[in-house]
């Protein structure tokens, strides 16, 4: 889907939603093949509530900070909101991710490191104890 954004094939309204059909939609339209575009849009939609938008994840995500900053529990929460541990085969589609599909995975890599390491980085002072204003 982030492609598809990126190179202009899918154009969210200006709360960075978008709809199943306005998915498909694109997803067709670069020459995607019918049941990957079934797959994919189901996958990505099918457990959402009508009328099936996707987006508006910063707001959710922002919601988990106080007073306008994030601690390291605070990130860890957030992060959590969009982590989902269904595994190949038990999900909406039979298709795992990066985060649950160890294969996949890079070696000593857990699927939080990346933001987890730029808090403690940016942060202040540096380390888990970081303070990261949004």
């Amino acid at each position: 889907m982030s492609a598809l954004v990126k190179n202009g094939d899918l154009v969210p309204n200006c709360a960075g939603e978008v709809t199943k059909a306005q998915a498909v939609a694109a997803m067709i339209a670069v020459g995607i093949s019918p049941s990957m575009v079934i797959i994919s849009a189901n996958g990505n939609f099918d457990h959402l509530p009508e009328p099936k938008v996707r987006g508006g994840s910063y707001e959710v995500f922002a919601a988990s900070a106080r007073n306008g900053a994030f601690t390291k529990m605070e990130l860890d929460a957030a992060m959590d909101h969009f982590d989902f541990e269904i595994p190949a085969g038990y999900g909406p589609t039979d298709f795992g991710t990066n985060d649950v599909n160890e294969a996949k995975r890079p070696k000593d890599c857990q699927g939080d490191d990346a933001i987890t390491f730029m808090f403690e980085d940016f942060g202040t002072p540096q380390g888990q104890q970081a303070l990261l204003s949004m």
